[in-house]
This record gives C-alpha cells, sequence and structure tokens, in this order.
C-alpha cells in the first residue's frame, strides 16, 4: 500500500498497538487525500449562499455540484476534492517538483518554475509530461533524470510551458512552467478569487473560530 510505504517502521508499530492494523492503514490512507478547500465568506458583504454560487463558475466542472455551504458553520462554503482519479504516466517525459511544490499542486495549483527541481534532457516546450513531487527534498535544482526511475509522489500529467533551459539557465525563471490538466486529485484553484469576498482557511482553523466565538473586548 503506497500510504504505508511512506510511514515509519517505529510510527507504524505504535499505530498498529493502539489502533489495531486495519485502522492504522485506512488511517494512512486518509493522510494521503488532500482535504477540501474551505473558505470564510466575509458577510458584511455577501452571504455564504452567493458565495457558493458564484464559486461554482470558478471549479471545474467535475466539482460544481460539490460546492456547498458547511452545515454548522454558516460562513464556510467547501468545496469537495475529487480523487485519485486513475492517470497514467507512461511512455511520457518526466518532471520533479519539490515536496512544498508537491502539496500545492495537490490542493489545485499548476506548477511554477521555481518548483520544478528535475527534468529529463528531452523536456521542451508544449511536451506532455509526467510529474512527480520529490517528497523527500533531496533532488538538487536542475538534475538530469534520464533514466527515469528516481522515487517520488505522481501528481499527474500536464503540458510543459518551458523547456530546460527556460527552466534551469534563466536567472530566477518564474511562472507557469507546467499546466496540470491531468491531475490525480482534482482540487480547485481560488487564489485570488473573489478576495473582496472569501478567505481560504483550512476547516479546522475555521472550527475553532466557533468554538472560541471571539467577541469585541474579549482577551
Amino acid at each position: 500500500m503506497d500510504a504505508l510505504r511512506r510511514v515509519g517502521g517505529d510510527a507504524h508499530e505504535t499505530m498498529k498497538r493502539l489502533f489495531g492494523e486495519d485502522v492504522a492503514l485506512k488511517y494512512y490512507e486518509h493522510l494521503a487525500r488532500p482535504p477540501p478547500t474551505t473558505a470564510r465568506v466575509n458577510t458584511l458583504v455577501t452571504t455564504p449562499e452567493q458565495v457558493a454560487e458564484e464559486l461554482r463558475g470558478h471549479v471545474p466542472e467535475a466539482l460544481k455540484g460539490s460546492v456547498a455551504v458547511v452545515e454548522g458553520l454558516p460562513d464556510v462554503v467547501l468545496v469537495q476534492t475529487l480523487g485519485p482519479v486513475d492517470r497514467s504516466p507512461s511512455n511520457l517525459s518526466k518532471v520533479w517538483v519539490s515536496r512544498k511544490c508537491g502539496e500545492a499542486v495537490l490542493r489545485g495549483a499548476n506548477i511554477f518554475a521555481p518548483g520544478v527541481m528535475a527534468a529529463e534532457t528531452s523536456l521542451t516546450v508544449g511536451m506532455r509530461v509526467a510529474v512527480y513531487a520529490d517528497i523527500t527534498d533531496s533532488l538538487t535544482k536542475g538534475s538530469f533524470k534520464n533514466e527515469g526511475n528516481y522515487p517520488g509522489h505522481y501528481l499527474g500529467n500536464g503540458i510543459a510551458k518551458m523547456d530546460r533551459k527556460m527552466l534551469f539557465h534563466t536567472e530566477r525563471a518564474h511562472g507557469i512552467a507546467i499546466v496540470l490538466d491531468e491531475a490525480v486529485f482534482v482540487a480547485p484553484s481560488l487564489n485570488g478569487v473573489m478576495e473582496d469576498k472569501i478567505y481560504l482557511q483550512n476547516l479546522p482553523s475555521a472550527v475553532v473560530s466557533h468554538v472560541l466565538d471571539p467577541q469585541p473586548g474579549r482577551i
């Protein structure tokens, strides 16, 4: 099981002892899935229902039906993450991105030049590529990986907007390097969307603010 291979032996033995192997494995699989995207609504200027309707115009078609106001959290709108979707990296040139970049991709981001760590020498603009995250953060920027067997977490397939020279031989390369149009996990990219109406916030943080219920003058 892919998730189990990423858990240290001591940690797995402790989890197995406390909860049993079946529960531990389900826990690992859950942690390997990106969470839903959640946003706090600025209720001074709009309503959660209006935000949910407007957000449906900004998310992929497959996610439109999942946009909803969270029950019990009337100022929070949620968009589910779809996946894992069965994708195939077969016969595609490979690109590796940093762990941090990989985490952003799992939340719906495209791949920007600073996050690309390594690529095969064949990389050219317009080429379809398979994208992997370097979860150990051990790759050197600009590495050659023509053998194609360096370990990594498969993120999906996309279209290269830059070649190796643009990525690694240009000082401070910036901009979108790869458009990931076949992601293993499909999530909305909401950076810069409706900034006057919503604030992207993870669900646990939103729950805490409601539980604490801060009031004016309370320290």
